[in-house]
């Protein structure tokens, strides 16, 4: 197995997808608010980007975006920070999508649930959802509809935050 490249300031988080062919690549976020992809086939950085400087990466989920797999072209990752924050960008373009507040306090996990959730009632269409959970001591869900995802308010005239289908006090 070859090395992967580090991450300047060390990892807090990582996740995996498959890349092109059979290579898997790792996606690492770290408390310097960097976000670095790497081939484990190669070990080669594939990108690394200073996204988030003033604030500390804390957890990291990943969203398919329907390139499939060897197509990881619109995949989005969706990094947690210790502003309370969920920061979305683009991998493969380097494009930051936009971000917005999810708790009031650190975000420290994140996961995708696919096909909504599976809470029912608005929750329950094939749209995935993201759920947060923070040093706030919530669980938020997010639905990630294409059309309207959370991080879009940030990148528009928007006045109003997101709202989360569910938050759960644990």
């Amino acid at each position: 197995p070859s090395r992967v490249a580090s991450l300047p300031g060390g990892v807090a988080a990582l996740a995996a997808a498959r890349g092109l062919g059979s290579d898997v690549v790792v996606y690492a976020v770290g408390p310097a608010g960097d976000l670095q992809s790497s081939s484990v086939n190669s070990g080669a950085v594939l990108r690394r980007a200073a996204l988030f400087p003033a604030s500390p990466l804390t957890c990291l989920a990943l969203l398919p975006g329907g390139g499939g797999p060897g197509r990881p072209a619109n995949l989005v990752a969706l990094a947690g920070g210790a502003d309370g924050r969920v920061h979305a960008y683009q991998p493969a373009s380097g494009a930051v999508l936009g971000s917005w507040a999810a708790h009031g306090d650190a975000v420290t996990a994140a996961v995708i649930l696919p096909g909504g959730g599976g809470g029912g009632g608005a929750s329950s269409s094939s749209t995935p959802c993201l759920a947060t959970a923070s040093w706030d001591g919530t669980v938020r869900v997010w639905a990630l509809d294409p059309s309207s995802p959370p991080w879009a308010a940030s990148a528009s005239s928007s006045p109003s935050p997101p709202t989360p289908l569910a938050t759960l006090a644990v």
